[in-house]
């Protein structure tokens, strides 16, 4: 694994599992409505998906880093096909409904405890980020895809 990416996941990774207390303390609250969303963790961890899977692939090509991303940052074993594979099975979902459903999680967020949208945002924007420059730079439709998230939601 190369160091940068480990070192650059590691810090999503604290974040990341800090973020996921808060959403079972909200759940443990009554905050979170589950019989409605479903249950918070997954809710949360199904639109990052989308949105790391939409800025991965935004140069149409999903590199052998970025899919180490994936792995080094939530503990998965796929392989580069795999990745390319699940874009396209979930792929007309991420295209049409990414920024709708961050938009739509966020506000959730932001009824239940504005710092916790803040942290959520702060996840978006940091995976985004690591993700776009995994594949030894950030081309300019990886520039588009996330400026394009932190204009819009």
């Amino acid at each position: 694994m190369n160091g940068g990416i480990t070192a650059s996941t590691d810090g999503f990774k604290l974040k990341y599992e800090q973020f996921l207390h808060a959403c079972d303390a909200a759940e443990a609250e009554g905050l979170w409505n589950t019989e409605e969303y479903g249950q918070m963790e997954g809710y949360y961890f199904n639109i990052l998906m989308g949105v790391i899977l939409h800025v991965i692939n935004a140069d149409g090509n999903v590199a052998a880093r970025e899919t180490a991303l994936l792995n080094e940052s939530f503990g998965f074993e796929y392989t580069q096909e795999e990745v390319i594979d699940l874009y396209y099975t979930v792929g007309e979902n991420i295209e049409g409904n990414y920024l709708d459903n961050a938009r739509i999680g966020l506000t959730l967020l932001e009824g239940m405890n504005p710092e916790l949208k803040e942290d959520y945002l702060e996840l978006l924007n940091l995976i985004c980020g690591i993700a776009a420059a995994s594949d030894e730079g950030v081309n300019e439709a990886e520039l588009r895809a996330l400026r394009e998230l932190r204009e819009r939601i």
